[in-house]
């Protein structure tokens, strides 16, 4: 079961737009809605080997929903408002067909086709819970794992197609502020994904990761902007998926005599360039002229970044072990996300990385 609470205490462009109607008391609470869930799923898999060197297996998952929406809104001046509960039920039978070819220990092939679901359920838009339908998606991949020089340097490369029907898509009601879910027709995404470890000594271990990824809606007819604007999505880009995305990772590995040892570990990361809307809407691409003037919805685009971490531990005892993180160790500035604040278009709300961040861990074992 989820809910949410918001209190607007001193938004001055929301008491104007509220004292347009003769409202001049705040400050006003919203209970946003309800959501339960109820969920009964079995699930079983077999697997039997075709020859000495190819497997195959067979799953099968069956799933039923019950979701529930009930809306209650109050605040000093508008009184109590309930709207009706919704509930829906959503049945589903997934299932996954994986073939793995290992000719050798040190190299495994495989080919996986598999479905996967999301039940639907209702949001909350200003004339009450609305429902959204089901999501399902069938995947395709390819991959490769392999181990070589002895040992030293491992390999994972896979290539994949994910193909929606009913895409849920997060927006927010304009009105409410709530946010709601709907559904785009059609959409998919295709990439590739490399990964490599290498054992550079005995003591010195170097890993990278890399991401390639096409992400679009092949039908969204539908769609709606953060200002509640109808529009057709369809072949835009799918909000928050970085084209590109790189990992790297050097851990050195150290005796300290006994059977203790520690690390220390520097770490690598950086994403592409990400669309925070379903529009794409690009830096200079959309002025809003609102209650407090005119201003740009520019936060919505989340600009490339890329962050540092290092970490470091120690095992004290065989039962103690210690460790420190430095997060963000440059102390990058980097949006994740961002959206209109409100209906009334004062401005907007960013959701801000984390700063550098120290973190200390004991671990004990018993």
């Amino acid at each position: 079961e989820s809910s949410s609470l918001q209190t607007i205490m001193n938004d001055n462009a929301y008491f104007g737009l509220f004292a347009l109607g003769g409202v001049t008391e705040g400050p006003f609470t919203i209970v946003a809605p309800v959501n339960t869930t109820e969920t009964i799923a079995v699930f079983g898999q077999i697997e039997w080997p075709l020859t000495d060197t190819l497997t195959a297996s067979v799953g099968g998952r069956f799933t039923r929903d019950k979701v529930g929406n009930s809306d209650v809104s109050f605040g000093q001046t508008f009184g109590t408002v309930v709207l009706d509960r919704v509930e829906d039920t959503f049945s589903d039978f997934s299932s996954s067909f994986v073939l793995s070819y290992q000719p050798t220990d040190d190299v495994t092939a495989y080919a996986s086709v598999k479905r996967a679901y999301k039940p639907g359920g209702t949001s909350a838009t200003a004339s009450g819970p609305d429902s959204f339908n089901e999501e399902t998606a069938w995947s395709y991949e390819l991959g490769l794992k392999t181990v070589t020089f002895g040992g030293r340097l491992r390999t994972n490369a896979a290539l994949f197609y994910i193909d929606w029907t009913d895409l849920q898509v997060s927006a927010r009601d304009p009105l409410t502020l709530a946010s709601r879910i709907l559904n785009a027709a059609e959409a998919e995404n295709y990439g590739f994904e490399l990964e490599a470890t290498a054992l550079l000594t005995d003591d010195i271990t170097f890993d990278a990761g890399f991401g390639y990824l096409e992400a679009e809606f092949g039908s969204f007819p539908e769609a709606v902007t953060e200002t509640g604007q109808d529009i057709d999505a369809s072949g835009n880009r799918i909000q928050f998926t970085p084209r590109y995305s790189i990992n790297l990772g050097l851990q050195y590995d150290f005796a300290l005599g006994g059977d203790r040892n520690g690390y220390i570990r520097a770490e690598y990361t950086y994403k592409a360039d990400q669309f925070g809307d379903v529009e794409n809407t690009v830096p200079g691409g959309n002025i809003v002229n609102g209650l407090t003037g005119a201003y740009e919805l520019t936060n919505r685009f989340v600009p490339a970044y890329s962050l540092v971490n290092l970490r470091a531990g120690l095992n004290i005892t065989e039962a103690v072990d210690v460790s420190v993180s430095v997060e963000n160790l440059l102390n990058e500035d980097y949006i994740t996300g961002g959206r209109a604040s409100s209906i009334t278009l004062a401005g907007n709300l960013d959701a801000v990385g984390t700063p550098r961040t120290i973190i200390g861990r004991v671990g004990l074992e018993f």
